[in-house]
């Protein structure tokens, strides 16, 4: 090969490198959503997700995982940012940004031993009408939720022992109107089974391997679609990839799969 087809093969390779890094490895914008603590970092994403406002709010404990999970379907039902509260109420900047999105009502998730009375008042105060979810343990506080929410689209199995496999769900199943429930390691608890024995279920969709979610859960519900790969980011993959027909993901969300 002469000098001036070496040169030409080289230039070419070159664009042909250049154009592929340019498309296959583009920095896409990135926008940091992050406050100084888990308080205010949710009022950082209120305040990017309802700009103008919003009808309606969710409040749940910032001091535990179960509630605010479960409450992703409720607040995409509804349209609603959720807010966290700490165990003595709200605090001054979460009520200014509750004063800024100008809500008509507000859904609190979680007992009086997480969010105290105190927090209704507070909201009654400010003309916000209150509706709250209060079982007795996750589970049933999980299970009132996910009746509100409605199981006609189907319904999503998580442990309710770890937050993490949830915490790949809870968006989806606020997208695509599904219920989601966390249940015991080994076996549904027994309101779980009486609520569920009156639905009919055309879709379940069970997310976790067997240390989280036992053979015996699995049993009960027939033709389900299990999602078990061996680690939670895998699972975290697979339930984007299972649902990427119903997802608009010119905008991807990252959060911290360890806390």
């Amino acid at each position: 090969m002469n000098k001036a087809k070496k040169t030409l093969v080289t230039l070419v390779l070159v664009l042909i490198l250049f154009v592929y890094t340019d498309s296959v490895m583009a920095i896409p914008d990135t926008l940091r959503l992050a406050g100084e603590n888990r308080y205010t970092t949710a009022i950082e994403v209120s305040k990017q997700g309802w700009p103008s406002g919003a009808d309606n709010i969710v409040l749940t404990t910032g001091e535990n995982y179960p509630d605010a999970l479960c409450a992703a379907p409720l607040a995409g039902k509804y349209n609603a940012p959720i807010l966290l509260v700490g165990r003595n109420g709200l605090d001054s900047k979460t009520i200014a940004e509750i004063n800024r999105l100008n809500p008509q009502k507000a859904f609190i998730v979680g007992g009086k031993g997480v969010i105290p009375g105190s927090v209704e008042n507070q909201l009654n105060g400010m003309n916000i009408k209150v509706q709250r979810f209060a079982g007795g343990d996750r589970y049933e506080t999980a299970l009132l939720v996910a009746r509100d929410v409605g199981m006609s689209k189907g319904l999503f199995i998580v442990s309710g022992e770890d937050y993490i496999d949830a915490l790949s769900v809870a968006p989806i199943a606020a997208v695509t109107g599904m219920a989601l429930l966390p249940v015991p390691s080994s076996d549904l608890t027994k309101n779980q089974k009486s609520q569920l024995s009156r639905v009919k279920l055309d879709q379940v969709i069970i997310v976790g391997d067997l240390k989280k979610i036992s053979k015996n859960i699995r049993s009960q519900f027939p033709n389900t679609q299990i999602i078990d790969d061996d680690s939670p980011y895998h699972r975290n993959i697979s339930v984007i990839n299972y649902f990427k027909n119903d997802l608009n993901c010119d905008s991807v969300f990252v959060a911290t799969g360890q806390s």
